[in-house]
């Protein structure tokens, strides 16, 4: 996907989606890292889904299992699994480790502290705008093409 790399992302992950739940390979082990991430769900070269994953790509995929479980799914979940399962049960993700940066404050009891703020909510927002992947519905209205 020529896009996605010129946008730093590279392969993370394959899901497989099948009648009773949801299996999934890591191909690069640093999407394993606690660290804010943003993911894409492409199938066969078309980007379906942009998400983003504050604790990692790994997390937030054992996440989307457990929303897409028979026994304790969710609404949305069930809908992935679905949409997933229409289009032949298999997704290939794509991911890219978010922009960092520091930022220091005071706090209520007047201390000075510096925190390090990963970008995914920001590169999220963007990516969707920029890609207009079909499966997005929060958000999607104001980004829809004029």
């Amino acid at each position: 996907m020529k896009q996605l790399e010129e946008l730093n992302f590279s392969p993370a992950a394959r899901i497989h989606v099948h009648e009773t739940g949801m299996t999934f390979e890591l191909l690069d082990e640093k999407f394993r890292e606690n660290t804010g991430m943003v993911y894409a769900w492409v199938h066969e070269d078309e980007i379906m889904y942009i998400g983003k994953a504050g604790k990692g790509i790994r997390k937030r995929l054992t996440e989307h299992r457990g929303g897409m479980s028979a026994r304790h799914g969710s609404g949305t979940g069930f809908r992935n699994r679905n949409l997933i399962l229409d289009i032949g049960g298999t997704i290939n993700v794509w991911g890219r480790v978010c922009n960092k940066g520091s930022v220091t404050y005071t706090d209520v009891l007047g201390n000075e502290v510096t925190k390090t703020v990963t970008m995914e909510a920001e590169e999220e927002d963007q990516l969707m705008g920029l890609l207009q992947p079909k499966w997005n519905s929060a958000g999607m209205a104001k980004h829809k093409k004029a």
